[in-house]
């Protein structure tokens, strides 16, 4: 008498045991889904608020070595794109602004997007510099502007879906 696969032992899943199994895993991914972007999100916007922070220190390093701001830069109120002039000069490539060749930053590799440099959502970062050298500098276009007092502003527009953000600013 030959014994059937069911009273042999049979170790197998059936098809509901794996449909259980996947939907299990499916509602934990969903789950956790928004966990991680809002994660992703905050180390973007940490990485900006670093890098907005570093391209003010550079500025102020620049103006620091020459006791002048670099001719024609930063002068619009509603932002100067870093593009690659700044680039440029502040990497020490441009040695009619930058005489000695100075490096005040170092930029991320691939962080140059069509000529400017770009922050994680890859838009550029904006900059004003005090060219009149009354610390105040007008700021225009972002909520968190105005006339400031100081000499440099540097920043980003902010993730672009983002209404609770706004711009990252280094004032």
């Amino acid at each position: 008498m030959k014994e059937s696969a069911y009273s042999r032992g049979n170790k197998a899943f059936t098809l509901i045991e794996l449909m259980v199994v996947v939907a299990i895993i499916a509602i934990l991914v969903t789950m956790t889904m928004p966990v991680i972007n809002r994660a992703v999100q905050n180390a973007r916007i940490a990485r900006v608020q670093t890098e907005v922070s570093t391209l003010e220190s550079a500025f102020r390093a620049y103006y620091n070595a020459y006791n002048i701001w670099p001719d024609g830069m930063g002068d619009v109120s509603s932002g100067t794109e870093v593009n690659d002039s700044v680039v440029r000069v502040l990497t020490g490539e441009d040695r009619e602004r930058n005489r000695r060749g100075i490096a005040f930053m170092e930029f991320p590799e691939g962080s140059l997007m069509g000529g400017s440099f770009v922050d994680a959502w890859e838009q550029p970062y904006l900059f004003v510099l005090d060219h009149n050298y009354d610390n105040e500098i007008e700021v225009s276009g972002i909520p968190e502007g105005g006339t400031l007092r100081r000499r440099v502003a540097v920043w980003s527009p902010g993730p672009p879906d983002d209404d609770q953000q706004g711009a990252i600013t280094s004032w």
